[in-house]
């Protein structure tokens, strides 16, 4: 979806000048398998509908609606072609997200400062849509009531969702990771770096059952999973910090 959506007509066609941008058009088709595309992955996993604005605002805003289509037919067909697997699977999806969690440090922090999981997940998804915006915005400008992002910007729009999703949700596997690992070769950063390893800490769980066959789980090993990227984070601003002091003692020298 991402590299179709990164097509221009005069990448491929550099002639191709005399093709109206219209419905039909080449960078119009391009957009319309995106959406395609994304539909495809998001029926397949649902968790990569937390990329779709990022998507949105890779998109000339002209084109739009071409992504919009191409991703409203596939979700119509393929729901409509498997209706009563698409129940059951939100009928379990709704046991799964209201009763399961797993080496989610914010939900258990939450949890207990609520005394509710309920009130924790709704605290969970508000802050992470308002993450979510704060990202998706900060990197965008507006152009002629346009939103417009730089290619660079749009994988560092998916790392920092990424991060935030894998630091909120109450249910942290350590393949998740995946998700931010996808990532890192366009937007690395030793956040997501670190984060990517820490959060295999999870497996804890998994050796202790093999050799006891008890699920034991704690507290401590979610606050680990996190503090690592935390302490990254920390470790990186204080360096940034010192870096600006130094330059600006030189500067004031010179």
């Amino acid at each position: 979806a991402i590299v179709f959506a990164f097509q221009n007509k005069k990448d491929f066609f550099p002639e191709s000048d005399s093709i109206p941008s219209h419905f039909f058009g080449y960078d119009a088709v391009c957009c319309f398998f995106s959406g395609v595309f994304f539909a495809a992955a998001v029926l397949t996993k649902f968790i990569p509908i937390i990329f779709l604005p990022g998507v949105m605002l890779m998109i000339p805003s002209d084109h739009r609606k071409q992504f919009a289509f191409g991703f409203t037919v596939i979700c119509i067909i393929m729901i409509g072609a498997f209706w009563p697997e698409v129940k059951n699977c939100f009928y379990t999806l709704s046991i799964y997200t209201i009763n399961w969690e797993f080496s989610g440090f914010c939900f258990r922090l939450f949890r207990v400062v609520t005394g509710s999981g309920t009130i924790a997940r709704i605290i969970i998804v508000a802050t992470f849509m308002t993450g979510m915006g704060i990202v998706f915005f900060r990197h965008a400008h507006t152009d002629h009531l346009n939103f417009l992002l730089q290619r660079r910007d749009v994988f560092k729009c998916f790392y920092a969702i990424a991060i935030i999703f894998l630091f909120l949700t109450p249910t942290l596997h350590p393949w998740y990771a995946l998700y931010l690992v996808a990532f890192l070769p366009f937007a690395a950063g030793p956040v997501g770096i670190v984060f990517s390893w820490s959060i295999f800490l999870g497996y804890r769980v998994v050796i202790l059952y093999s050799l006891t066959g008890q699920w034991i789980e704690n507290d401590l090993i979610p606050l680990l999973i996190v503090i690592a990227p935390t302490a990254a984070f920390a470790t990186v601003a204080v360096i940034r910090i010192i870096n600006i002091s130094l330059r600006n003692g030189i500067n004031l020298r010179d």
